[in-house]
């Protein structure tokens, strides 16, 4: 399944779940952060602010994977000894793109960046893909 779309997508606040896929598939697409992001990217013809068409993007609760989140008024607690660590890392290799990050606020980003998963993601993910 994951062959076939443009990202695997982690959200960070079930309030995003709602629009994102519309924002990214049908109206706005994605703007590429700073990083090595842009040049792995630019390589395979990224379309940068275009959208991506519908079902480009698969969340990795679609896909059973979750990284043990849970969010209540606004604060965001993680469970770092997920399983499903090997699995997402697949997955996300798989997407054409690699993984988009759905944090809805700059703190919930420094969150989740900053968690003991987001180290462990990091250092399995390929260069460029996150």
């Amino acid at each position: 399944m994951c062959r076939e779309k443009a990202f695997l997508t982690f959200k960070v606040t079930d309030k995003e779940q709602s629009n994102i896929k519309e924002k990214v598939e049908l109206f706005h697409g994605v703007k590429i952060g700073p990083g090595s992001s842009r040049a792995f990217l630019e390589v395979v013809g990224f379309p940068e602010e275009k959208p991506l068409g519908p079902g480009s993007i698969v969340y990795n609760e679609d896909l059973c994977i979750s990284h043990n989140f849970s969010s209540s008024d606004d604060k965001i607690v993680y469970d770092d000894s997920s399983s499903d660590q090997k699995v997402y890392v697949e997955c996300a290799a798989a997407t054409k793109y690699g993984i988009l990050i759905a944090a809805g606020t700059p703190n919930n980003l420094m969150i989740w960046a900053k968690s003991n998963a987001r180290r462990i993601e990091r250092k399995d993910i390929q260069n460029g893909r996150l």
